[in-house]
């Protein structure tokens, strides 16, 4: 039988390691400082997922749907979004060391570049027709696709660059 985490309030812990082979299901935003081991699926459930730091153990247990957001902050290296996360609502990237995605991503809501780097490497961050791109700092590594309006006198900015540079379009 799978486990629930959660209730009516957000949740912290400074690691978290879900061993239950029918895994654990968020009820409410979880928030993990430290490490994040996953030997049996985490499914997000629509709530927030709130990392620190690289995912451990088998990172395709890391069970998002469309309605679920990540925000990864901290300062580690090395925080990888695993493949099998195709589609969230939001993602807030908040870490100078930045992040990666191991395939391609949908958004549906907003990607928000706080701080970092993220690599889409030879994926597409695609950010569907209602989502946008709020950035304070940071850009997307890679493609980005974007929703165009329909008109004439459309401004859009593609917030990309390389590894450390900034270069919008």
């Amino acid at each position: 039988v799978g486990q629930s985490i959660g209730g009516t309030a957000a949740i912290s812990f400074r690691d978290l390691a879900v061993d239950n082979a029918a895994g654990a299901t968020l009820s409410a935003p979880i928030t993990v400082t430290g490490s994040l081991t996953l030997n049996g699926p985490l499914i997000l459930n629509g709530q927030t997922l709130t990392i620190s730091a690289p995912i451990l153990g088998t990172t395709s247990n890391l069970v998002a749907d469309p309605a679920a957001s990540i925000v990864v902050n901290g300062t580690a290296a090395g925080i990888v979004l695993p493949a099998d996360v195709s589609s969230l609502t939001d993602l807030t990237l908040n870490n100078p060391s930045g992040m990666a995605l191991s395939g391609p991503l949908t958004m549906t809501g907003t990607l928000s570049l706080t701080n970092g780097v993220l690599d889409a490497g030879s994926y597409v961050l695609n950010i569907g027709p209602v989502g946008a791109v709020a950035r304070t700092s940071g850009h997307v590594a890679g493609s980005l696709a974007l929703p165009v309006d329909v008109g004439s006198s459309i401004t859009l900015t593609f917030d990309i660059g390389d590894a450390t540079t900034y270069a919008p379009i």
